[in-house]
């Protein structure tokens, strides 16, 4: 009856202990591009706020929008027509953002402009559905005024990880049953 406990309680201990090793061994694996795309929202968001202090107003949402498709459909920004210096600042302001980290579907960012939000303004991804419902606020969507707004990918991503760390766990502590098995078979055959 001891050596039954014994092999339980060093299997225990082997998947605990890799249960624990594998949270900071693993814990950057994994897609992270919802983390990606929620920063480079908020830089968005950046260079919108700044061209308001330049300007005084912020711009239009349809004259944003225009630039960030022409950005994700030309990636050169080379190639704008302004028609005057104020989108031509605005170019500007949006050009240094990283639209590739934002192609985590099929559509570009929205800009939303409304009181609701911090500083008036934010942007979005509509989320793996390919629709938003609430400008933004749809539990799958992605946005720059709530970091909250990637938990439903967090939470996924914790979910694959909890599932790995427990398969190589139960893998571990497996062969540690195994080998303390026939080691304490040997002395007592």
């Amino acid at each position: 009856m001891k050596l039954v406990f014994f092999r339980g309680f060093i299997t225990l201990v082997i998947f605990f202990f890799v249960w624990v090793a594998c949270k900071p061994v693993f814990r950057t694996s994994g897609n992270h591009e919802w983390f990606r795309a929620y920063r480079e929202l908020g830089r968005l968001k950046d260079g919108v706020v700044w061209y308001k202090e330049d300007h005084e107003e912020l711009p239009n949402e349809q004259l944003v929008n225009g630039i960030i498709m022409h950005y994700w459909n030309n990636r050169d920004a080379s190639s704008i027509k302004t028609t005057n210096s104020k989108e031509e600042d605005l170019s500007i302001y949006l050009d240094w953002v990283r639209y590739e980290q934002l192609r985590i579907w099929d559509a570009p960012p929205k800009y939303v402009v409304t009181k609701e939000l911090p500083e008036g303004v934010g942007f979005y991804l509509e989320g793996e559905d390919g629709t938003s419902l609430s400008k933004g606020n749809d539990r799958d969507d992605i946005n720059s005024w709530n970091y909250g707004s990637t938990s439903f990918y967090h939470k996924k991503l914790q979910r694959e990880h909890d599932l790995r760390d427990l398969i190589v766990s139960g893998l571990f502590a497996g062969i540690a049953f195994i080998l303390c098995y026939l080691a304490t078979k040997r002395k007592h055959a």
